[in-house]
């Protein structure tokens, strides 16, 4: 949250991990990539000011269990059968809505390692330019810049396959392609 009646914005971010070891990791990153961005403007600090300023702050929803037609509330966001080691359902916890920018969390039921992916389409213009050195997908929606970012976490191959998860490549496709098609993307 940037505060400040001057021309130089303060970045206040609280990342907390709850009960999940690491599952606030992955936001974290995010949120200090952006901030080193935001003050990192041409006379070392960021413009408060701006009128391109269009950051939300919204509260999460409630962890729930997921449409696996329309994972993270993206249509054509599809899984097929995801189920947990023991066959626990998938679940989410999300942030905001597509077009508006969307953090969404995917787990499965009681599992005590927290998220295993945490998905996000960056659209608000002070957190796109920052993750350009990355390597997430980049793409133009409707004339504006997105980010199409995940952090996801490693599993070998046969417990991939056993949750009915396709590989890290294939889960960041599924998911740029049905954000790309909701979005209107180039």
């Amino acid at each position: 949250m940037a505060r400040g009646d001057g021309p130089q914005a303060v970045l206040h971010a609280a990342v907390t991990e709850g009960t999940s070891e690491g599952g606030a990791a992955g936001i974290g990153r995010l949120l200090a990539s952006a901030s080193r961005a935001l003050t990192s403007g041409p006379d070392g600090c960021g413009n408060a000011n701006s009128a391109t300023t269009t950051t939300h702050y919204l509260a999460p929803s409630v962890l729930h269990d997921s449409d696996l037609d329309k994972v993270c509330g993206i249509p054509g966001f599809r899984l097929g059968k995801v189920t947990g080691s023991a066959g626990q359902k998938m679940q989410e916890q999300t942030t905001g809505t597509p077009a508006e920018g969307l953090y969404c969390d995917l787990t499965f039921e009681g599992d005590k390692e927290g998220p295993f992916a945490h998905l996000a389409i960056v659209n608000d213009a002070w957190l796109v330019k920052p993750l350009k050195k990355r390597s997430f997908t980049r793409v133009d929606c409707d004339g504006r810049p997105a980010v199409f970012a995940d952090d996801l976490r490693h599993w070998e191959p046969k417990e991939r396959a056993a949750r009915g998860l396709p590989d890290d490549a294939g889960l960041a496709k599924a998911f740029g392609d049905a954000a790309r098609e909701a979005l209107h993307c180039d």
